[in-house]
C-alpha cells in the first residue's frame, strides 16, 4: 500500500518548488541561496535542511516530482512494456514542458555557471532511462547497445538538442523538432 505524503510536508514541498522555480527564472542557479529560497518559500532554513542537505539534492528531488508528474498526466504509460510510443509520448511532454517553462529553462541551460545544475539534470534522466530500458529487456526489448550506453547516448544527444533549440530562442516550432526527434527514435 502506497504511504500518504503528511500534509505538512507536502505544503513544504509546494512552497519549495515554487520558490525554487521563480527564483531560477531571475537568476542562475549558483547565485540562489537557501536562505532565500526558504525566506520566498516562507518555510525555516532547520526545515529545508530536515529535508534535503543542499540545494543539488533538492533539484534531485525537482527532477523526480517533474517524472512523477508526467506519469500522474500519462498512466497509460506506467506499463513495463513500454513501446515506442512511451518514448515519443516523453518527447512531446518534454517539449511541451520546456515551451511552458521557456525562462526556467533558459536558466538552466544560458550558460557555463549552470553547470553543475546541468550535469546533475543529465545524471538522473540518464539514470531513469536506463532503468526503464532494463526493465524493457526483462520484458523482450532488444535494442542495439546495452542500457548504459544507449541511455547516455540518446540522453547526452536529447540534451544538447534542447540546448541547441533554447540558445536559437526556439525558432524551430516544437511540432517539427518533434517529428524529426521521432524520425530519430523510429530507426531504433
Amino acid at each position: 500500500m502506497e504511504k500518504k505524503m503528511d500534509l505538512r510536508v507536502y505544503k513544504t514541498y509546494t512552497a519549495l518548488a515554487t520558490a525554487f522555480i521563480q527564483l531560477l527564472e531571475k537568476k542562475s542557479f549558483d547565485d540562489i541561496t537557501i536562505q532565500e529560497l526558504c525566506e520566498l518559500a516562507t518555510i525555516r532554513r532547520a526545515t529545508f535542511y530536515k529535508h534535503f542537505a543542499d540545494k543539488y539534492e533538492f533539484f534531485v528531488f525537482m527532477i523526480k516530482c517533474l517524472e512523477n508528474q508526467f506519469y500522474e498526466k500519462n498512466p497509460d504509460l506506467l506499463t513495463h512494456q513500454r513501446s515506442k510510443y512511451h518514448y515519443i509520448k516523453l518527447i512531446h511532454y518534454t517539449l511541451d514542458f520546456i515551451s511552458h517553462n521557456e525562462a526556467l529553462v533558459k536558466s538552466i541551460f544560458k550558460n557555463s555557471v549552470s553547470a553543475p545544475l546541468l550535469s546533475l539534470l543529465t545524471q538522473q534522466t540518464t539514470k531513469i532511462l536506463e532503468e526503464n530500458l532494463k526493465e524493457d529487456i526483462k520484458h523482450g526489448a532488444v535494442f542495439p547497445a546495452s542500457p548504459e550506453v544507449l541511455a547516455s547516448f540518446m540522453i547526452g544527444a536529447f540534451i544538447h538538442t534542447i540546448s541547441w533549440w533554447v540558445s536559437t530562442d526556439m525558432q524551430m516550432p516544437k511540432e517539427i523538432l518533434v517529428k524529426q526527434l521521432i524520425g530519430i527514435i523510429d530507426k531504433f
